[in-house]
């Protein structure tokens, strides 16, 4: 289905994400590459914490306006047809927002109403992540009516990349917790030896492997 040149093209965007390691690049490295195999006109990457909460910092966002779209995520979040998506599967999914709900039904729900049609993107597609029975991320892409809907090699790109995205995000959020316990646990021994400044660096630097 993918032309030689399209699979090279993937390799160097999985090559591309690998090499970094905190999520507000690992989301802005897979926009950008997604790019060059599955043209989009606006999209979002949205990464969870461990409450469920988006992780702001990390988020990417092509096309929208910041404001705007965080604005939604606050106030309308909820009634996106999407998250009839989180009650049904403990996979990532892949998906085309055409094939959730038949357009008769998609086109008159506050999502696409208050949403989609004022951005102008009837069309949307994407991969939601999922990781020990806990959604991970989101990542969404959209189209305008001047670009044809999303099809199967669309979906079968994402399917390709979806277990490398999800295992990517897992890793660095959990490498994110770690920092967010060793830096609480930092704080707890500074107080309790009453640690100057320089001590507690010196005790960062023990705990990353360097010489006494």
């Amino acid at each position: 289905m993918l032309r030689e040149t399209e699979w090279m093209t993937l390799n160097h965007i999985l090559l591309d994400i690998y090499m970094v390691h905190n999520l507000d690049m690992v989301t802005k490295k897979v926009m950008k590459g997604l790019r060059l195999l599955i043209p989009y006109s606006k999209g979002y990457f949205i990464v969870y914490d461990e409450a469920q909460k988006i992780n702001w910092d990390s988020m990417c966002i092509v096309g929208f306006d910041e404001n705007e779209l965080k604005k939604y995520f606050r106030e309308s979040y909820e009634e996106d047809y999407l998250r009839y998506l989180y009650d049904f599967t403990t996979k990532a999914p892949i998906y085309q927002d055409t094939n959730i709900l038949m357009d008769n039904i998609r086109k008159f729900t506050p999502f696409y109403t208050n949403f989609l049609e004022p951005a102008g993107c009837p069309y949307g597609g994407g991969l939601l992540l999922i990781r020990n029975n806990r959604i991970i991320g989101l990542l969404e892409l959209f189209r305008t009516n001047s670009v044809p809907d999303f099809d199967g090699k669309d979906v079968y790109i994402l399917n390709i990349l979806k277990a490398h995205i999800e295992n990517i995000v897992f890793n660095g959020l959990q490498m994110g917790q770690k920092q967010v316990m060793d830096e609480h646990c930092f704080k707890n021994m500074k107080s309790r030896f009453e640690l100057t400044e320089r001590e507690e660096e010196i005790l960062k630097l023990l705990s990353h492997g360097a010489s006494t």
